[in-house]
């Protein structure tokens, strides 16, 4: 086989040379998502949705803002919270050590009573102490932490806070979209793969109970949830660590697919590459050594529901990103002259894919705006099955050997060095 010809090895496609091809994306990546993609696609086509009744009485929600260096950005997102349909908010914003004029501009907002509290450190302590200060000054029965650089749809909060109903939800995440998706092939990839990832990914997962990760971009946190496990842990990664640890505490979290939150997304692939390379150091040192106790045998505490969450990290981000590349290798291997034929084949399955889920993600959402990523659709999969996965595999080598989660600057090296390691 490995001196076959291109051209005869098509030729000669047969089902079993086509599985001995594309065996990692036909038995690890197919089952994984794009079947429940199509899932979700049809149980939305045959009933209706839950319908959600909003809390009686109407809570006060404490929105809690913290940004280093946010001045140019921090009016319009307070802005976009007072056009709210939920009227009861509480907004507090603390600036964090920032040098841009930012405590300057909290000033003006305060001044203005768009903000209810304005609060500066002199020095910065990172964004979980900026936090937990702002938490610190919250009266509402729920605590909306989000980004300055983020907007909202008008009923956002609104949608965010319905699950609340149930009395064992102690966090929901928002649907988090990129605002900045028309302004090249970066950001919108960037958009479709929020699209899958998170509103249909999330929406799945919120299915089984196994939301991962209540992101920092808009989240709501009970109070006496969040007072019960101490609030936010110093370091990076903070929202998937709360998530984990609310989750390990037995309090359910839940995905709002109403609540918009629209963000920018890095606009070059440097950026993109640099922020990434941090989110999945952060993933990696959390789960496999702050959380550890949920797999490992001798300190069972979070049950099998946790158990369960972390089988699903392990085998869909880790194993993949690490079987990915001996994939490649034996593809290049067994077919050897043959392999770009081969590997474009396999380049062509993963566009298919992932068009498909793409555009279940559009049929579901169908959101203004969105239809302007059709063009894009086709490159979707390659990107998430080369690109991302090769990111995500040089910040695994990072952190597991170099522990660079511990140096990446998001904490500031003062607050950082007295910080428990793991």
């Amino acid at each position: 086989m490995s001196a076959l010809d291109p051209t005869l090895l098509i030729d000669r496609l047969d089902e079993v040379t086509l599985f001995g091809m594309l065996w990692f994306v036909l038995l690890l990546d197919l089952p994984r998502y794009t079947l429940g993609f199509l899932a979700l696609v049809l149980g939305a086509c045959l009933r209706r949705r839950p319908e959600l009744f909003p809390l009686a009485p109407t809570p006060l929600v404490s929105v809690v803002i913290a940004g280093h260096n946010e001045a140019s950005a921090i009016r319009r997102c307070v802005l976009s919270l007072r056009e709210q349909t939920h009227r009861r908010l509480q907004i507090i914003c603390v600036d964090d050590g920032s040098t841009d004029g930012m405590r300057l501009e909290l000033q003006r907002l305060r001044r203005e009573a768009l903000i209810d509290a304005a609060l500066s450190t002199s020095r910065r302590c990172g964004k979980s102490s900026a936090l937990n200060l702002g938490i610190s000054r919250a009266h509402g029965e729920l605590v909306v932490i989000t980004d300055c650089d983020c907007t909202f749809d008008r009923d956002a909060i609104e949608q965010l806070i319905l699950p609340f109903a149930d009395p064992r939800v102690g966090a929901t995440c928002a649907n988090i979209g990129a605002r900045n998706l028309r302004h090249g092939v970066i950001e919108a990839l960037q958009g479709l793969e929020y699209m899958l990832s998170m509103s249909l990914g999330r929406r799945l997962l919120d299915l089984f109970g196994q939301v991962s990760c209540a992101a920092g971009a808009l989240c709501c946190v009970r109070r006496t949830a969040l007072m019960a496990i101490g609030g936010f842990d110093v370091g990076p990664g903070e929202d998937l660590d709360l998530t984990l640890r609310l989750r390990n505490a037995g309090w359910a979290v839940r995905f709002a697919e109403r609540a918009w939150c629209l963000t920018d997304v890095p606009s070059t692939f440097a950026g993109l590459v640099c922020q990434r390379l941090r989110w999945e150091r952060d993933a990696l040192r959390l789960r496999l050594r702050k959380h550890r106790y949920s797999i490992d045998p001798r300190d069972f505490r979070g049950g099998w529901p946790e158990l369960g969450h972390q089988i699903e990290f392990l085998f869909s981000h880790v194993a993949l990103t690490l079987i990915f590349p001996l994939y490649l290798l034996w593809l290049i291997v067994t077919f050897g002259a043959s392999t770009p034929t081969v590997l474009v084949l396999v380049i062509l399955c993963y566009a298919a894919l992932d068009t498909l889920a793409a555009l279940c993600a559009l049929i579901l959402i169908d959101r203004p705006g969105c239809r302007v990523l059709l063009p894009y659709i086709v490159l979707i999969g390659p990107f998430n099955a080369f690109v991302m996965r090769a990111i995500r595999l040089v910040a695994y080598t990072q952190e597991w050997i170099f522990d660079r989660s511990y140096r990446d600057g998001f904490v500031p090296p003062h607050v950082a060095e007295k910080a428990p390691r793991y």
